[in-house]
């Protein structure tokens, strides 16, 4: 399996619009999806919007599948699944609506560089 992401083939190439759209646009540990899941979805929707809907549904059953949070040897500790699951579900409900913005909806980095839900530092 493989990643990819080109910024500059976003007006021209539908897997790199529909990373754009999720985004699902850093690689290595990050990458939620793989090129083949995209092309899969994209070419059995029946159209555009709805393979990337269904993308956005497949993002947040995989991060659901991921701990929600994480804690270090200091007693700092970070949720951030729920956001993530519920901006997936809201662009798949908005793709559908007809109601997307032009921007990317969602940028994630490695875990632990993503805004937590919420945040609890040791005392």
């Amino acid at each position: 399996m493989a990643w990819s992401y080109d910024p500059t083939q976003i007006g021209s190439d539908a897997r790199n619009r529909a990373r754009f759209l999720l985004g699902d646009t850093i690689g290595g540990d990050a990458a939620v999806l793989q090129d083949e899941e995209i092309d899969a979805a994209l070419s059995a929707a029946p159209s555009f919007t709805e393979g990337v809907a269904q993308c956005a549904e497949a993002c947040a059953a995989k991060v659901a599948q991921q701990p929600d949070s994480v804690q270090d040897e200091t007693g700092f500790r970070a949720q951030w699944a729920e956001t993530r699951i519920r901006t997936w579900l809201d662009l798949a409900r908005r793709l559908r609506a007809g109601s997307v913005s032009p921007g990317p909806a969602v940028a994630f980095g490695p875990v632990g560089s993503v805004i937590p839900d919420h945040v609890e530092w040791p005392r």
